[in-house]
């Protein structure tokens, strides 16, 4: 478990990355930092 990023720090995803998080049970920073190195969460 961890602690959210103050939200100036939040980082903002499309819908079809939010909905591919909670598939692969991972938050929102590991998504974006996922989708910012080109792998594929679909």
């Amino acid at each position: 478990m961890s602690a959210a990023p103050p939200d100036g720090f939040a980082t903002l995803i499309s819908g079809e990355l939010a909905e591919a998080t909670g598939r692969h049970r991972m938050s929102n920073l590991e998504a974006a930092a996922f989708d910012r190195l080109g792998v594929p969460l679909a």
